[in-house]
């Protein structure tokens, strides 16, 4: 604290209005940050580096870090959509653009050896309610941009800063470090800024690896920085000054003792600076894939370390204690003020909810991973060397599966049983998994079926079981053991009641893929087949004959069930890391599947349960467009595009799918109440022929997923419809198949596609379970 302390002066009165102009919120006389004599700690980005690019050098810190490596003799670009407000230096360019712009972005990096990603948006204040399509676009988007002109301008160095805030968000943390802390659930994030943050944290590491146009591989890293504080700097203390002023500070809240962290600007330059270092060969690239926790080395108590501010404009230090939920609930009232009143004036909340958890939460981390470097100011830690990240492994359990049936596909999967002694199946429990795990072992492939639930029907000559999470990195390391193609099927969440299950949700769909690709890489397996879904693209949003290359992913925010989210999320993870190096050498060839709603002999998730729903009446109505429609597919032609598509990732077929996403379905658009006609038929009930408002059936699912979520301690409430189903069934989604049929030499469909499957099925026994 005394150090802390004895920087107060030289934080507001650098200037003599300085600290008056902040309480009054007028922007000071904004000029170049402190001298920065740092040519010590950028040895090897000087000796190495030509030409630096920074993005959302406009910032604050962003033009701190430029102007460091600026004087230590590197040629700087700042990008940013606004101009610095500070006098440009010699040796720096600015480049004004936006980083969603490709073209902007691409023309910046000419000749660039080394990005330094700072360009974010949403981290504070107003900027966390609005926009939240810019948040999303600015900070996944933007991300996604920098990646790929990263490797299309042969970019050796990626660092990117990121936010402590990809794992906190109000629940305690103490000295938490890299190794156990995981990623905070992406649904209970209650800010759109630390959402994304954390997901473009994810897509950064995953990127690590990838090989560039050039052959060089791209080395990324991710820098978790707390809130920064320095000589000028706008963001946080002298909005906090601003509000003392305002005497909205006269009270404490939160755990008295709760602790957390802040980082001088200058130990956030070193940071970085030592960071893009350890990305080098010089220094083993000890760095790359790696994620570090960086600030002054300090715990503070929010209201013990501004005690100075207060004493410096004269106010007393804040004496009573408000209970936190009060100052919750009233930050709750404020952001919903906020965004009613948007339309007629900007009403500006005191604190977001976001911003509470921050002071009346402990959340502190260690730092012993960060990089060695000199003190710069009196509460800077002496740093120690890089340290090589391990795996962390979060907790939770699968869900059960029910049986399927076998499939003769030996002919759609000659070349995997030339190639493939060995394929592993996650999901190999469920009903598609299973198919496909037959089907492979049948054709003469080695097969591993991974699932938490054995399958309850036998498992078949070739094919063996394992009995595990696929959040469980060990299990699945030794499952993978010789294999040279991973089919990812095991998913959670996509229908009924398991879409309100969110944090097995997220933990699975996300965590489960970061460690499927994690072990391709330790285990050099070439081969990674990912089993998406169209839902990353339809979200109640009309798509006709939709395809690959002009239908975007849906607005993750816009997402009403958090399985279509953190599916879009592992689909992105997965293309992310394709051509990524594998341990021994070779490349990492990746591409996704995107299917509809599957249907087939003795499936259990779709249409047995509209059987269900019709022999108890529930479905005596119509809703939505008359002429509404969807795909699906027959669970033979989903088996089968998967063994093409692991096909078109060998080299006889010239990794015509690496990289690649696929729309799979029967080929054929179908409006769902008629597709059903046999079914209602044939289960002796009349074709419904109400028709209500689809704003009726979605208040109605949305009634019900509330009262499931009220209700859960006391009984388990089962939701007809939720609201991601009444938008499938209501609006057109319907998707081209010409890139799957061009390059994965998809054949005629294999099951059977009339409307009889269903008196073929009824017979059989497919609906009596």
């Amino acid at each position: 604290m005394v150090a802390v302390a004895a920087d107060w002066g030289k934080l507001l009165t650098s200037d003599k209005d300085m600290v008056q102009n902040k309480c009054n919120g007028v922007m000071p006389n904004w000029r170049q940050p402190s001298d920065y004599s740092l040519n010590g700690h950028v040895g090897a980005v000087l000796k190495r580096s030509k030409k630096a690019m920074v993005t959302g050098g406009g910032g604050y810190f962003g033009y701190s870090l430029g102007c460091a490596l600026a004087k230590s003799g590197v040629t700087v670009t700042l990008f940013d959509v606004q101009k610095p407000k500070w006098k440009i230096p010699n040796g720096v360019v600015f480049f004004q653009g936006d980083v969603r712009d490709y073209d902007a972005v691409f023309k910046a990096c000419e000749g660039v050896d080394c990005v330094f990603h700072s360009a974010s948006f949403g981290m504070s204040g107003l900027e966390q309610l609005q926009h939240k399509e810019k948040i999303e676009s600015t900070n996944v988007g933007g991300t996604k941009v920098i990646m790929d002109v990263c490797k299309q301008r042969s970019i050796p160095r990626l660092v990117y800063t990121s936010t402590v805030n990809v794992v906190f968000g109000g629940s305690p943390i103490e000295e938490g470090d890299e190794e156990t802390v995981p990623y905070f659930p992406l649904e209970k994030h209650v800010d759109h800024y630390s959402r994304t943050k954390a997901i473009a944290d994810q897509m950064i590491l995953a990127a690590n690896g990838i090989p560039l146009k050039g052959g060089d591989k791209l080395h990324t890293c991710v820098i978790r920085p707390p809130g920064i504080y320095g000589p000028e700097e706008e963001r946080h203390l002298p909005r906090t000054a601003k509000n003392i002023e305002r005497k909205l500070f006269n009270f404490k809240f939160g755990n008295p003792n709760a602790q957390m962290n802040w980082i001088h600007v200058e130990n956030l330059v070193q940071a970085h600076l030592l960071a893009a270092e350890a990305l080098t060969p010089e220094k083993g690239y000890r760095a790359s894939g790696q994620a570090y926790y960086v600030h002054d080395g300090e715990n503070v108590v929010f209201f013990e370390w501004i005690a100075p501010l207060f004493e410096k404009l004269g106010h007393n230090k804040p004496w009573i204690h408000v209970p936190v939920f009060l100052v919750y609930i009233a930050a709750g009232m404020m952001e919903y003020l906020h965004l009613a009143l948007k339309p007629i004036f900007n009403f500006t909340p005191v604190f977001t909810r976001n911003e509470v958890w921050n002071i009346a939460v402990t959340h502190t981390f260690r730092i012993d991973k960060r990089p060695s470097f000199n003190r710069r100011i009196e509460c800077a830690p002496n740093f120690t060397s890089f340290r090589h990240d391990t795996k962390y492994i979060p907790n939770g359990v699968v869900p059960p599966w029910r049986q399927t049936s076998t499939y003769n596909l030996n002919g759609h999967a000659g070349v995997l049983s030339k190639r493939s002694m060995k394929a592993v199946v996650t999901g190999g429990g469920g009903y598609f998994g299973y198919s496909l795990g037959c089907a492979l072992a049948k054709s003469g492939a080695s097969v591993i079926l991974y699932d938490i639930q054995k399958p309850p029907s036998e498992v078949p000559n070739g094919a063996a079981f394992i009995q595990a999470d696929v959040r469980n990195y060990d299990a699945l390391f030794a499952a993978c053991e010789g294999a040279d193609c991973v089919f990812h099927v095991a998913s959670y969440g996509m229908s009924g009641l398991e879409q309100l299950q969110r944090k097995q949700v997220e933990s699975i769909n996300i965590g489960g893929t970061k460690f499927i690709i994690d072990v391709c890489k330790q285990r050099n397996v070439p081969r990674l087949v990912y089993t998406s879904t169209i839902n990353v693209v339809f979200g109640g949003n009309h798509i006709e004959e939709g395809d690959e290359e002009t239908v975007p992913y849906f607005p993750l925010e816009k997402h009403i069930d958090h399985y279509s989210k953190t599916k879009s999320i592992a689909d992105q993870m997965v293309l992310a890391a394709n051509a990524s190096l594998l341990s021994g050498g070779d490349k990492l060839r990746t591409c996704v599947l995107r299917p509809p709603g599957i249907y087939g002999p003795q499936e259990q998730r779709h249409l047995p349960r509209i059987a269900r729903n019709i022999e108890r009446g529930f479905f005596r109505f119509r809703f939505g467009e008359p002429t509404a429609q969807m795909n699906w597919v027959h669970v033979e032609n989903l088996v089968q595009a998967h063994i093409l598509a692991a096909e078109a990732l060998t080299s006889e077929k010239n990794y015509i799918a690496s990289g690649q996403a696929y729309y799979i379905n029967d080929g054929e658009n179908v409006n769902l109440f008629e597709w059903i006609t046999p079914l209602f038929e044939k289960l002796g009930y009349s074709q419904p022929w109400i028709r209500i408002p689809t704003s009726l059936v979605y208040a109605a699912a949305t009634t019900i997923e509330y009262l499931h979520f009220t209700l859960r301690p006391l009984l388990e409430v089962s939701p007809l419809l939720t609201r991601n189903e009444v938008w499938n069934v209501a609006v057109t989604h319907t998707f081209r198949i010409d890139k799957a049929r061009n390059q994965l030499g998809r054949r005629r469909p294999a099951g059977p596609g009339s409307f009889f499957l269903f008196h073929v099925y009824y017979n059989t026994g497919y609906f009596n379970h």
